[in-house]
């Protein structure tokens, strides 16, 4: 194993100014957002009705500021737990939904930046620091969105993936999964995951973490709940247009050119779960948590009825997961690494970005030029998937699809990176 060791700290300025570098480029980042805040507004709207009158908390609009409506569309539990929003005043509520996003996103970044170190080259990897990831990741178009907006994605993400780093595939991990998805649905597709592992403590953590909340809930407002259980979760309309430019998943594209293929959508969705599913299963014990966590989102990502750009905070561990897959089986290397860079830089930039230089050139939003580059994310998450499924069916030693090959190595080899606080003057010494 090569172990790379930075020389002696020759001055103790270089953390201070990686700190500094980072603190402002976060700033600027959040400035540069606005924090409008709309979706916090909605969710403070849901929670107004919620005390107030309960019975529309699930109606078609809900005024969130003079002339504006948006229906609140997460379930029960979500809204009881989104009551302190509402009792807080508008400023104080986002300020601490901002500063609660950046924290937390930090110390999943305190994990994962020696994860990505190991995957740069190491002229930059010595800069994939965790405050200076964090500041990057700020810039990019689901988290700069999702802070601009007030979401609730981060602190979702982040608690997950804090979990994970925290208990592995276990119980608590699996609860904190389940937990996400009483908030916010989706999450519960992550359950891929032990799924393809065969973890099944885990999978029952992910049903209790769910199921209580959701069952307190009930009992706490049964007319609620079955308002939304019943009739409310199945209009995916309510969140918004199937077809809207802002939607990356397979129902999306459909949807954009005018096809109403439900049947297609579906047998499309259960063809690319089977194929993550199965490169999970062939590469267990050679991929991490985040690539196997990034592996499950990008199937929760497009099969997904609706996957608004800023819900993709996956996307980093996506584009790792791809990378993970090609440097463990050391097939598809160059297609894997290209799609991921491809997503990586698409998504980082943003669609909001690219909606705004569509509607620069008279006649492009709406063409169908238009339909087809918005719907290049949802194409790579599909492409990315038959890729790592072709990986695996071709890595040496393979002896069966979901058999755990008997020569090949534990774990692709990582770099290891062995930090002081960085400076950016000093020079890695390699020691073998």
């Amino acid at each position: 194993m090569t172990v790379e060791q930075e020389a002696p700290v020759e001055s103790r300025r270089a953390p201070a100014l990686e700190w500094a570098a980072g603190l402002v480029l976060i700033g600027l980042a959040l400035w540069a957002s606005t924090l409008h805040g709309t979706d916090l507004k909605v969710y403070r709207a849901g929670v107004h009705m919620l005390l107030e009158n309960p019975e529309r908390v699930y109606a078609p609009g809900l005024e969130y500021a003079p002339g504006k409506s948006l229906p609140f569309t997460y379930p029960p539990f979500a809204a009881l737990l989104m009551v302190p929003l509402g009792l807080l005043s508008f400023p104080v509520a986002n300020g601490l939904h901002a500063a609660l996003s950046v924290g937390l996103l930090y110390l999943v970044c305190r994990d994962f930046a020696p994860r990505a170190a190991s995957l740069l080259p190491e002229r930059w990897a010595r800069f994939c620091t965790p405050v200076l990831l964090t500041a990057l990741a700020c810039w990019t178009g689901p988290f700069r969105d999702s802070l601009a907006m007030g979401q609730i994605n981060i602190p979702l993400f982040a608690v997950i993936y804090l979990a994970c780093a925290r208990w592995g595939l276990g119980v608590l991990a699996g609860a904190a999964i389940g937990l996400a998805g009483a908030v916010k649905l989706t999450p519960l597709a992550l359950g891929l995951v032990p799924l393809a592992r065969g973890r099944w403590r885990m999978l029952g953590g992910i049903a209790a973490g769910f199921l209580v909340p959701t069952l307190l809930a009930w009992w706490a407002m049964p007319g609620l709940s079955r308002q939304f259980w019943l009739s409310a979760v199945r209009d995916p309309a309510r969140v918004g247009g199937v077809g809207y430019w802002d939607n990356i998943s397979f129902e999306g594209v459909l949807a954009r050119f005018g096809m109403d293929m439900k049947g297609i959508w579906f047998l499309a969705s259960v063809a690319l779960v089977f194929l993550v599913f199965a490169a999970l299963s062939g590469l267990r014990g050679r991929l991490d948590m985040p690539a196997q966590l990034g592996l499950a989102a990008s199937a929760m990502l497009a099969v997904s009825p609706i996957s608004w750009s800023h819900h993709a905070t996956w996307f980093g561990l996506i584009v790792y997961a791809w990378v993970s897959v090609a440097r463990s089986t050391g097939r598809c290397r160059a297609a894997l690494s290209a799609v991921a860079g491809f997503f990586g830089v698409f998504m980082g930039i943003g669609m909001p970005v690219f909606h705004w230089a569509a509607a620069q050139i008279p006649g492009a939003e709406g063409s169908l030029a238009w339909k087809i580059f918005a719907s290049m994310p949802a194409l790579a998450l599909v492409v990315g998937g038959v890729l790592s499924f072709r990986a695996i069916l071709t890595m040496p030693g393979r002896p069966g699809l979901f058999g755990r090959p008997a020569s090949f190595p534990a774990s692709f080899p990582v770099r290891i990176v062995r930090r002081r606080p960085v400076s950016f003057t000093t020079k890695a010494v390699r020691h073998e």
